[in-house]
C-alpha cells in the first residue's frame, strides 16, 4: 500500500516479520506491536525486475538455503511451484501472474522489497539486480500508515502461492 503508486507487487522475506499483530478488543494496535512485528527499521525499496529475474529470485527460496525459506508475496501476484522438480526449476515460469496477467521473462515489473532483500540478504541475490531503485518509508512506518487508514480486517484467502504436490 505504501508504494502502490510506483510498484505492481511487494515481496518480503519470512524473517522480516517477527510476530503477529495482536487482536485486542476494539481493534487497538499499539506502536510497540508494530515494532515487535517489524523490528529492523528496513526501508522499502521499489525496483524494476524482469520476469526472468523475478523467477530467479523465487527459485532462490530453495537454492543455498539451510531449509525452504518462502518469500511472502502481496496480493496481485501469484505463482505455482512443484516440489518434485529439481532445485532451480521448481517455479513454473508460465505461472507467474501480476494482477492475473502472465508475466513473461522479458517483461518488467516494479517490485517493492525491503532494503535487506534489495542488498541480497537472506540468500536472495537476485533482488540486487533490480534497476531504478526508489527508496521509500520504513516498513514499520508503512504498516502504521496502513493500520491508521483502514479498519482491521481478517486476511483474505491465501491463494497467492500454489504448491502442486
Amino acid at each position: 500500500a505504501a508504494t502502490s503508486d510506483d510498484a505492481n507487487i511487494a515481496i518480503t522475506n519470512i524473517g522480516g516479520i517477527r510476530a503477529d499483530l495482536p487482536w485486542r478488543e476494539g481493534g487497538e494496535v499499539r506502536f510497540g506491536d508494530v515494532f515487535t512485528a517489524q523490528p529492523f527499521s528496513n526501508a522499502l525499496v521499489t525496483i524494476t525486475l524482469t520476469g526472468a529475474q523475478l523467477l530467479q529470485a523465487l527459485e532462490q527460496q530453495w537454492q543455498g538455503q539451510p531449509k525452504f525459506r518462502p518469500l511472502q508475496v502481496s496480493s496481485g501476484f501469484s505463482y505455482s511451484w512443484d516440489a518434485k522438480r529439481p532445485v532451480g526449476q521448481r517455479v513454473l515460469a508460465d505461472s507467474l501472474r501480476v494482477k492475473g496477467q502472465v508475466l513473461r521473462p522479458e517483461q518488467t515489473v516494479r517490485v517493492t522489497v525491503n532494503n535487506f532483500l534489495f542488498n541480497g540478504g537472506d540468500g536472495f541475490p537476485a533482488f540486487a539486480q533490480g534497476r531504478a531503485p526508489r527508496t521509500g518509508v520504513l516498513d514499520s512506518e508503512a504498516l502504521v500508515r496502513l493500520l491508521q487508514s483502514q479498519p482491521l480486517t481478517h486476511p483474505s484467502t491465501l491463494d497467492r502461492v500454489t504448491r502442486l504436490n
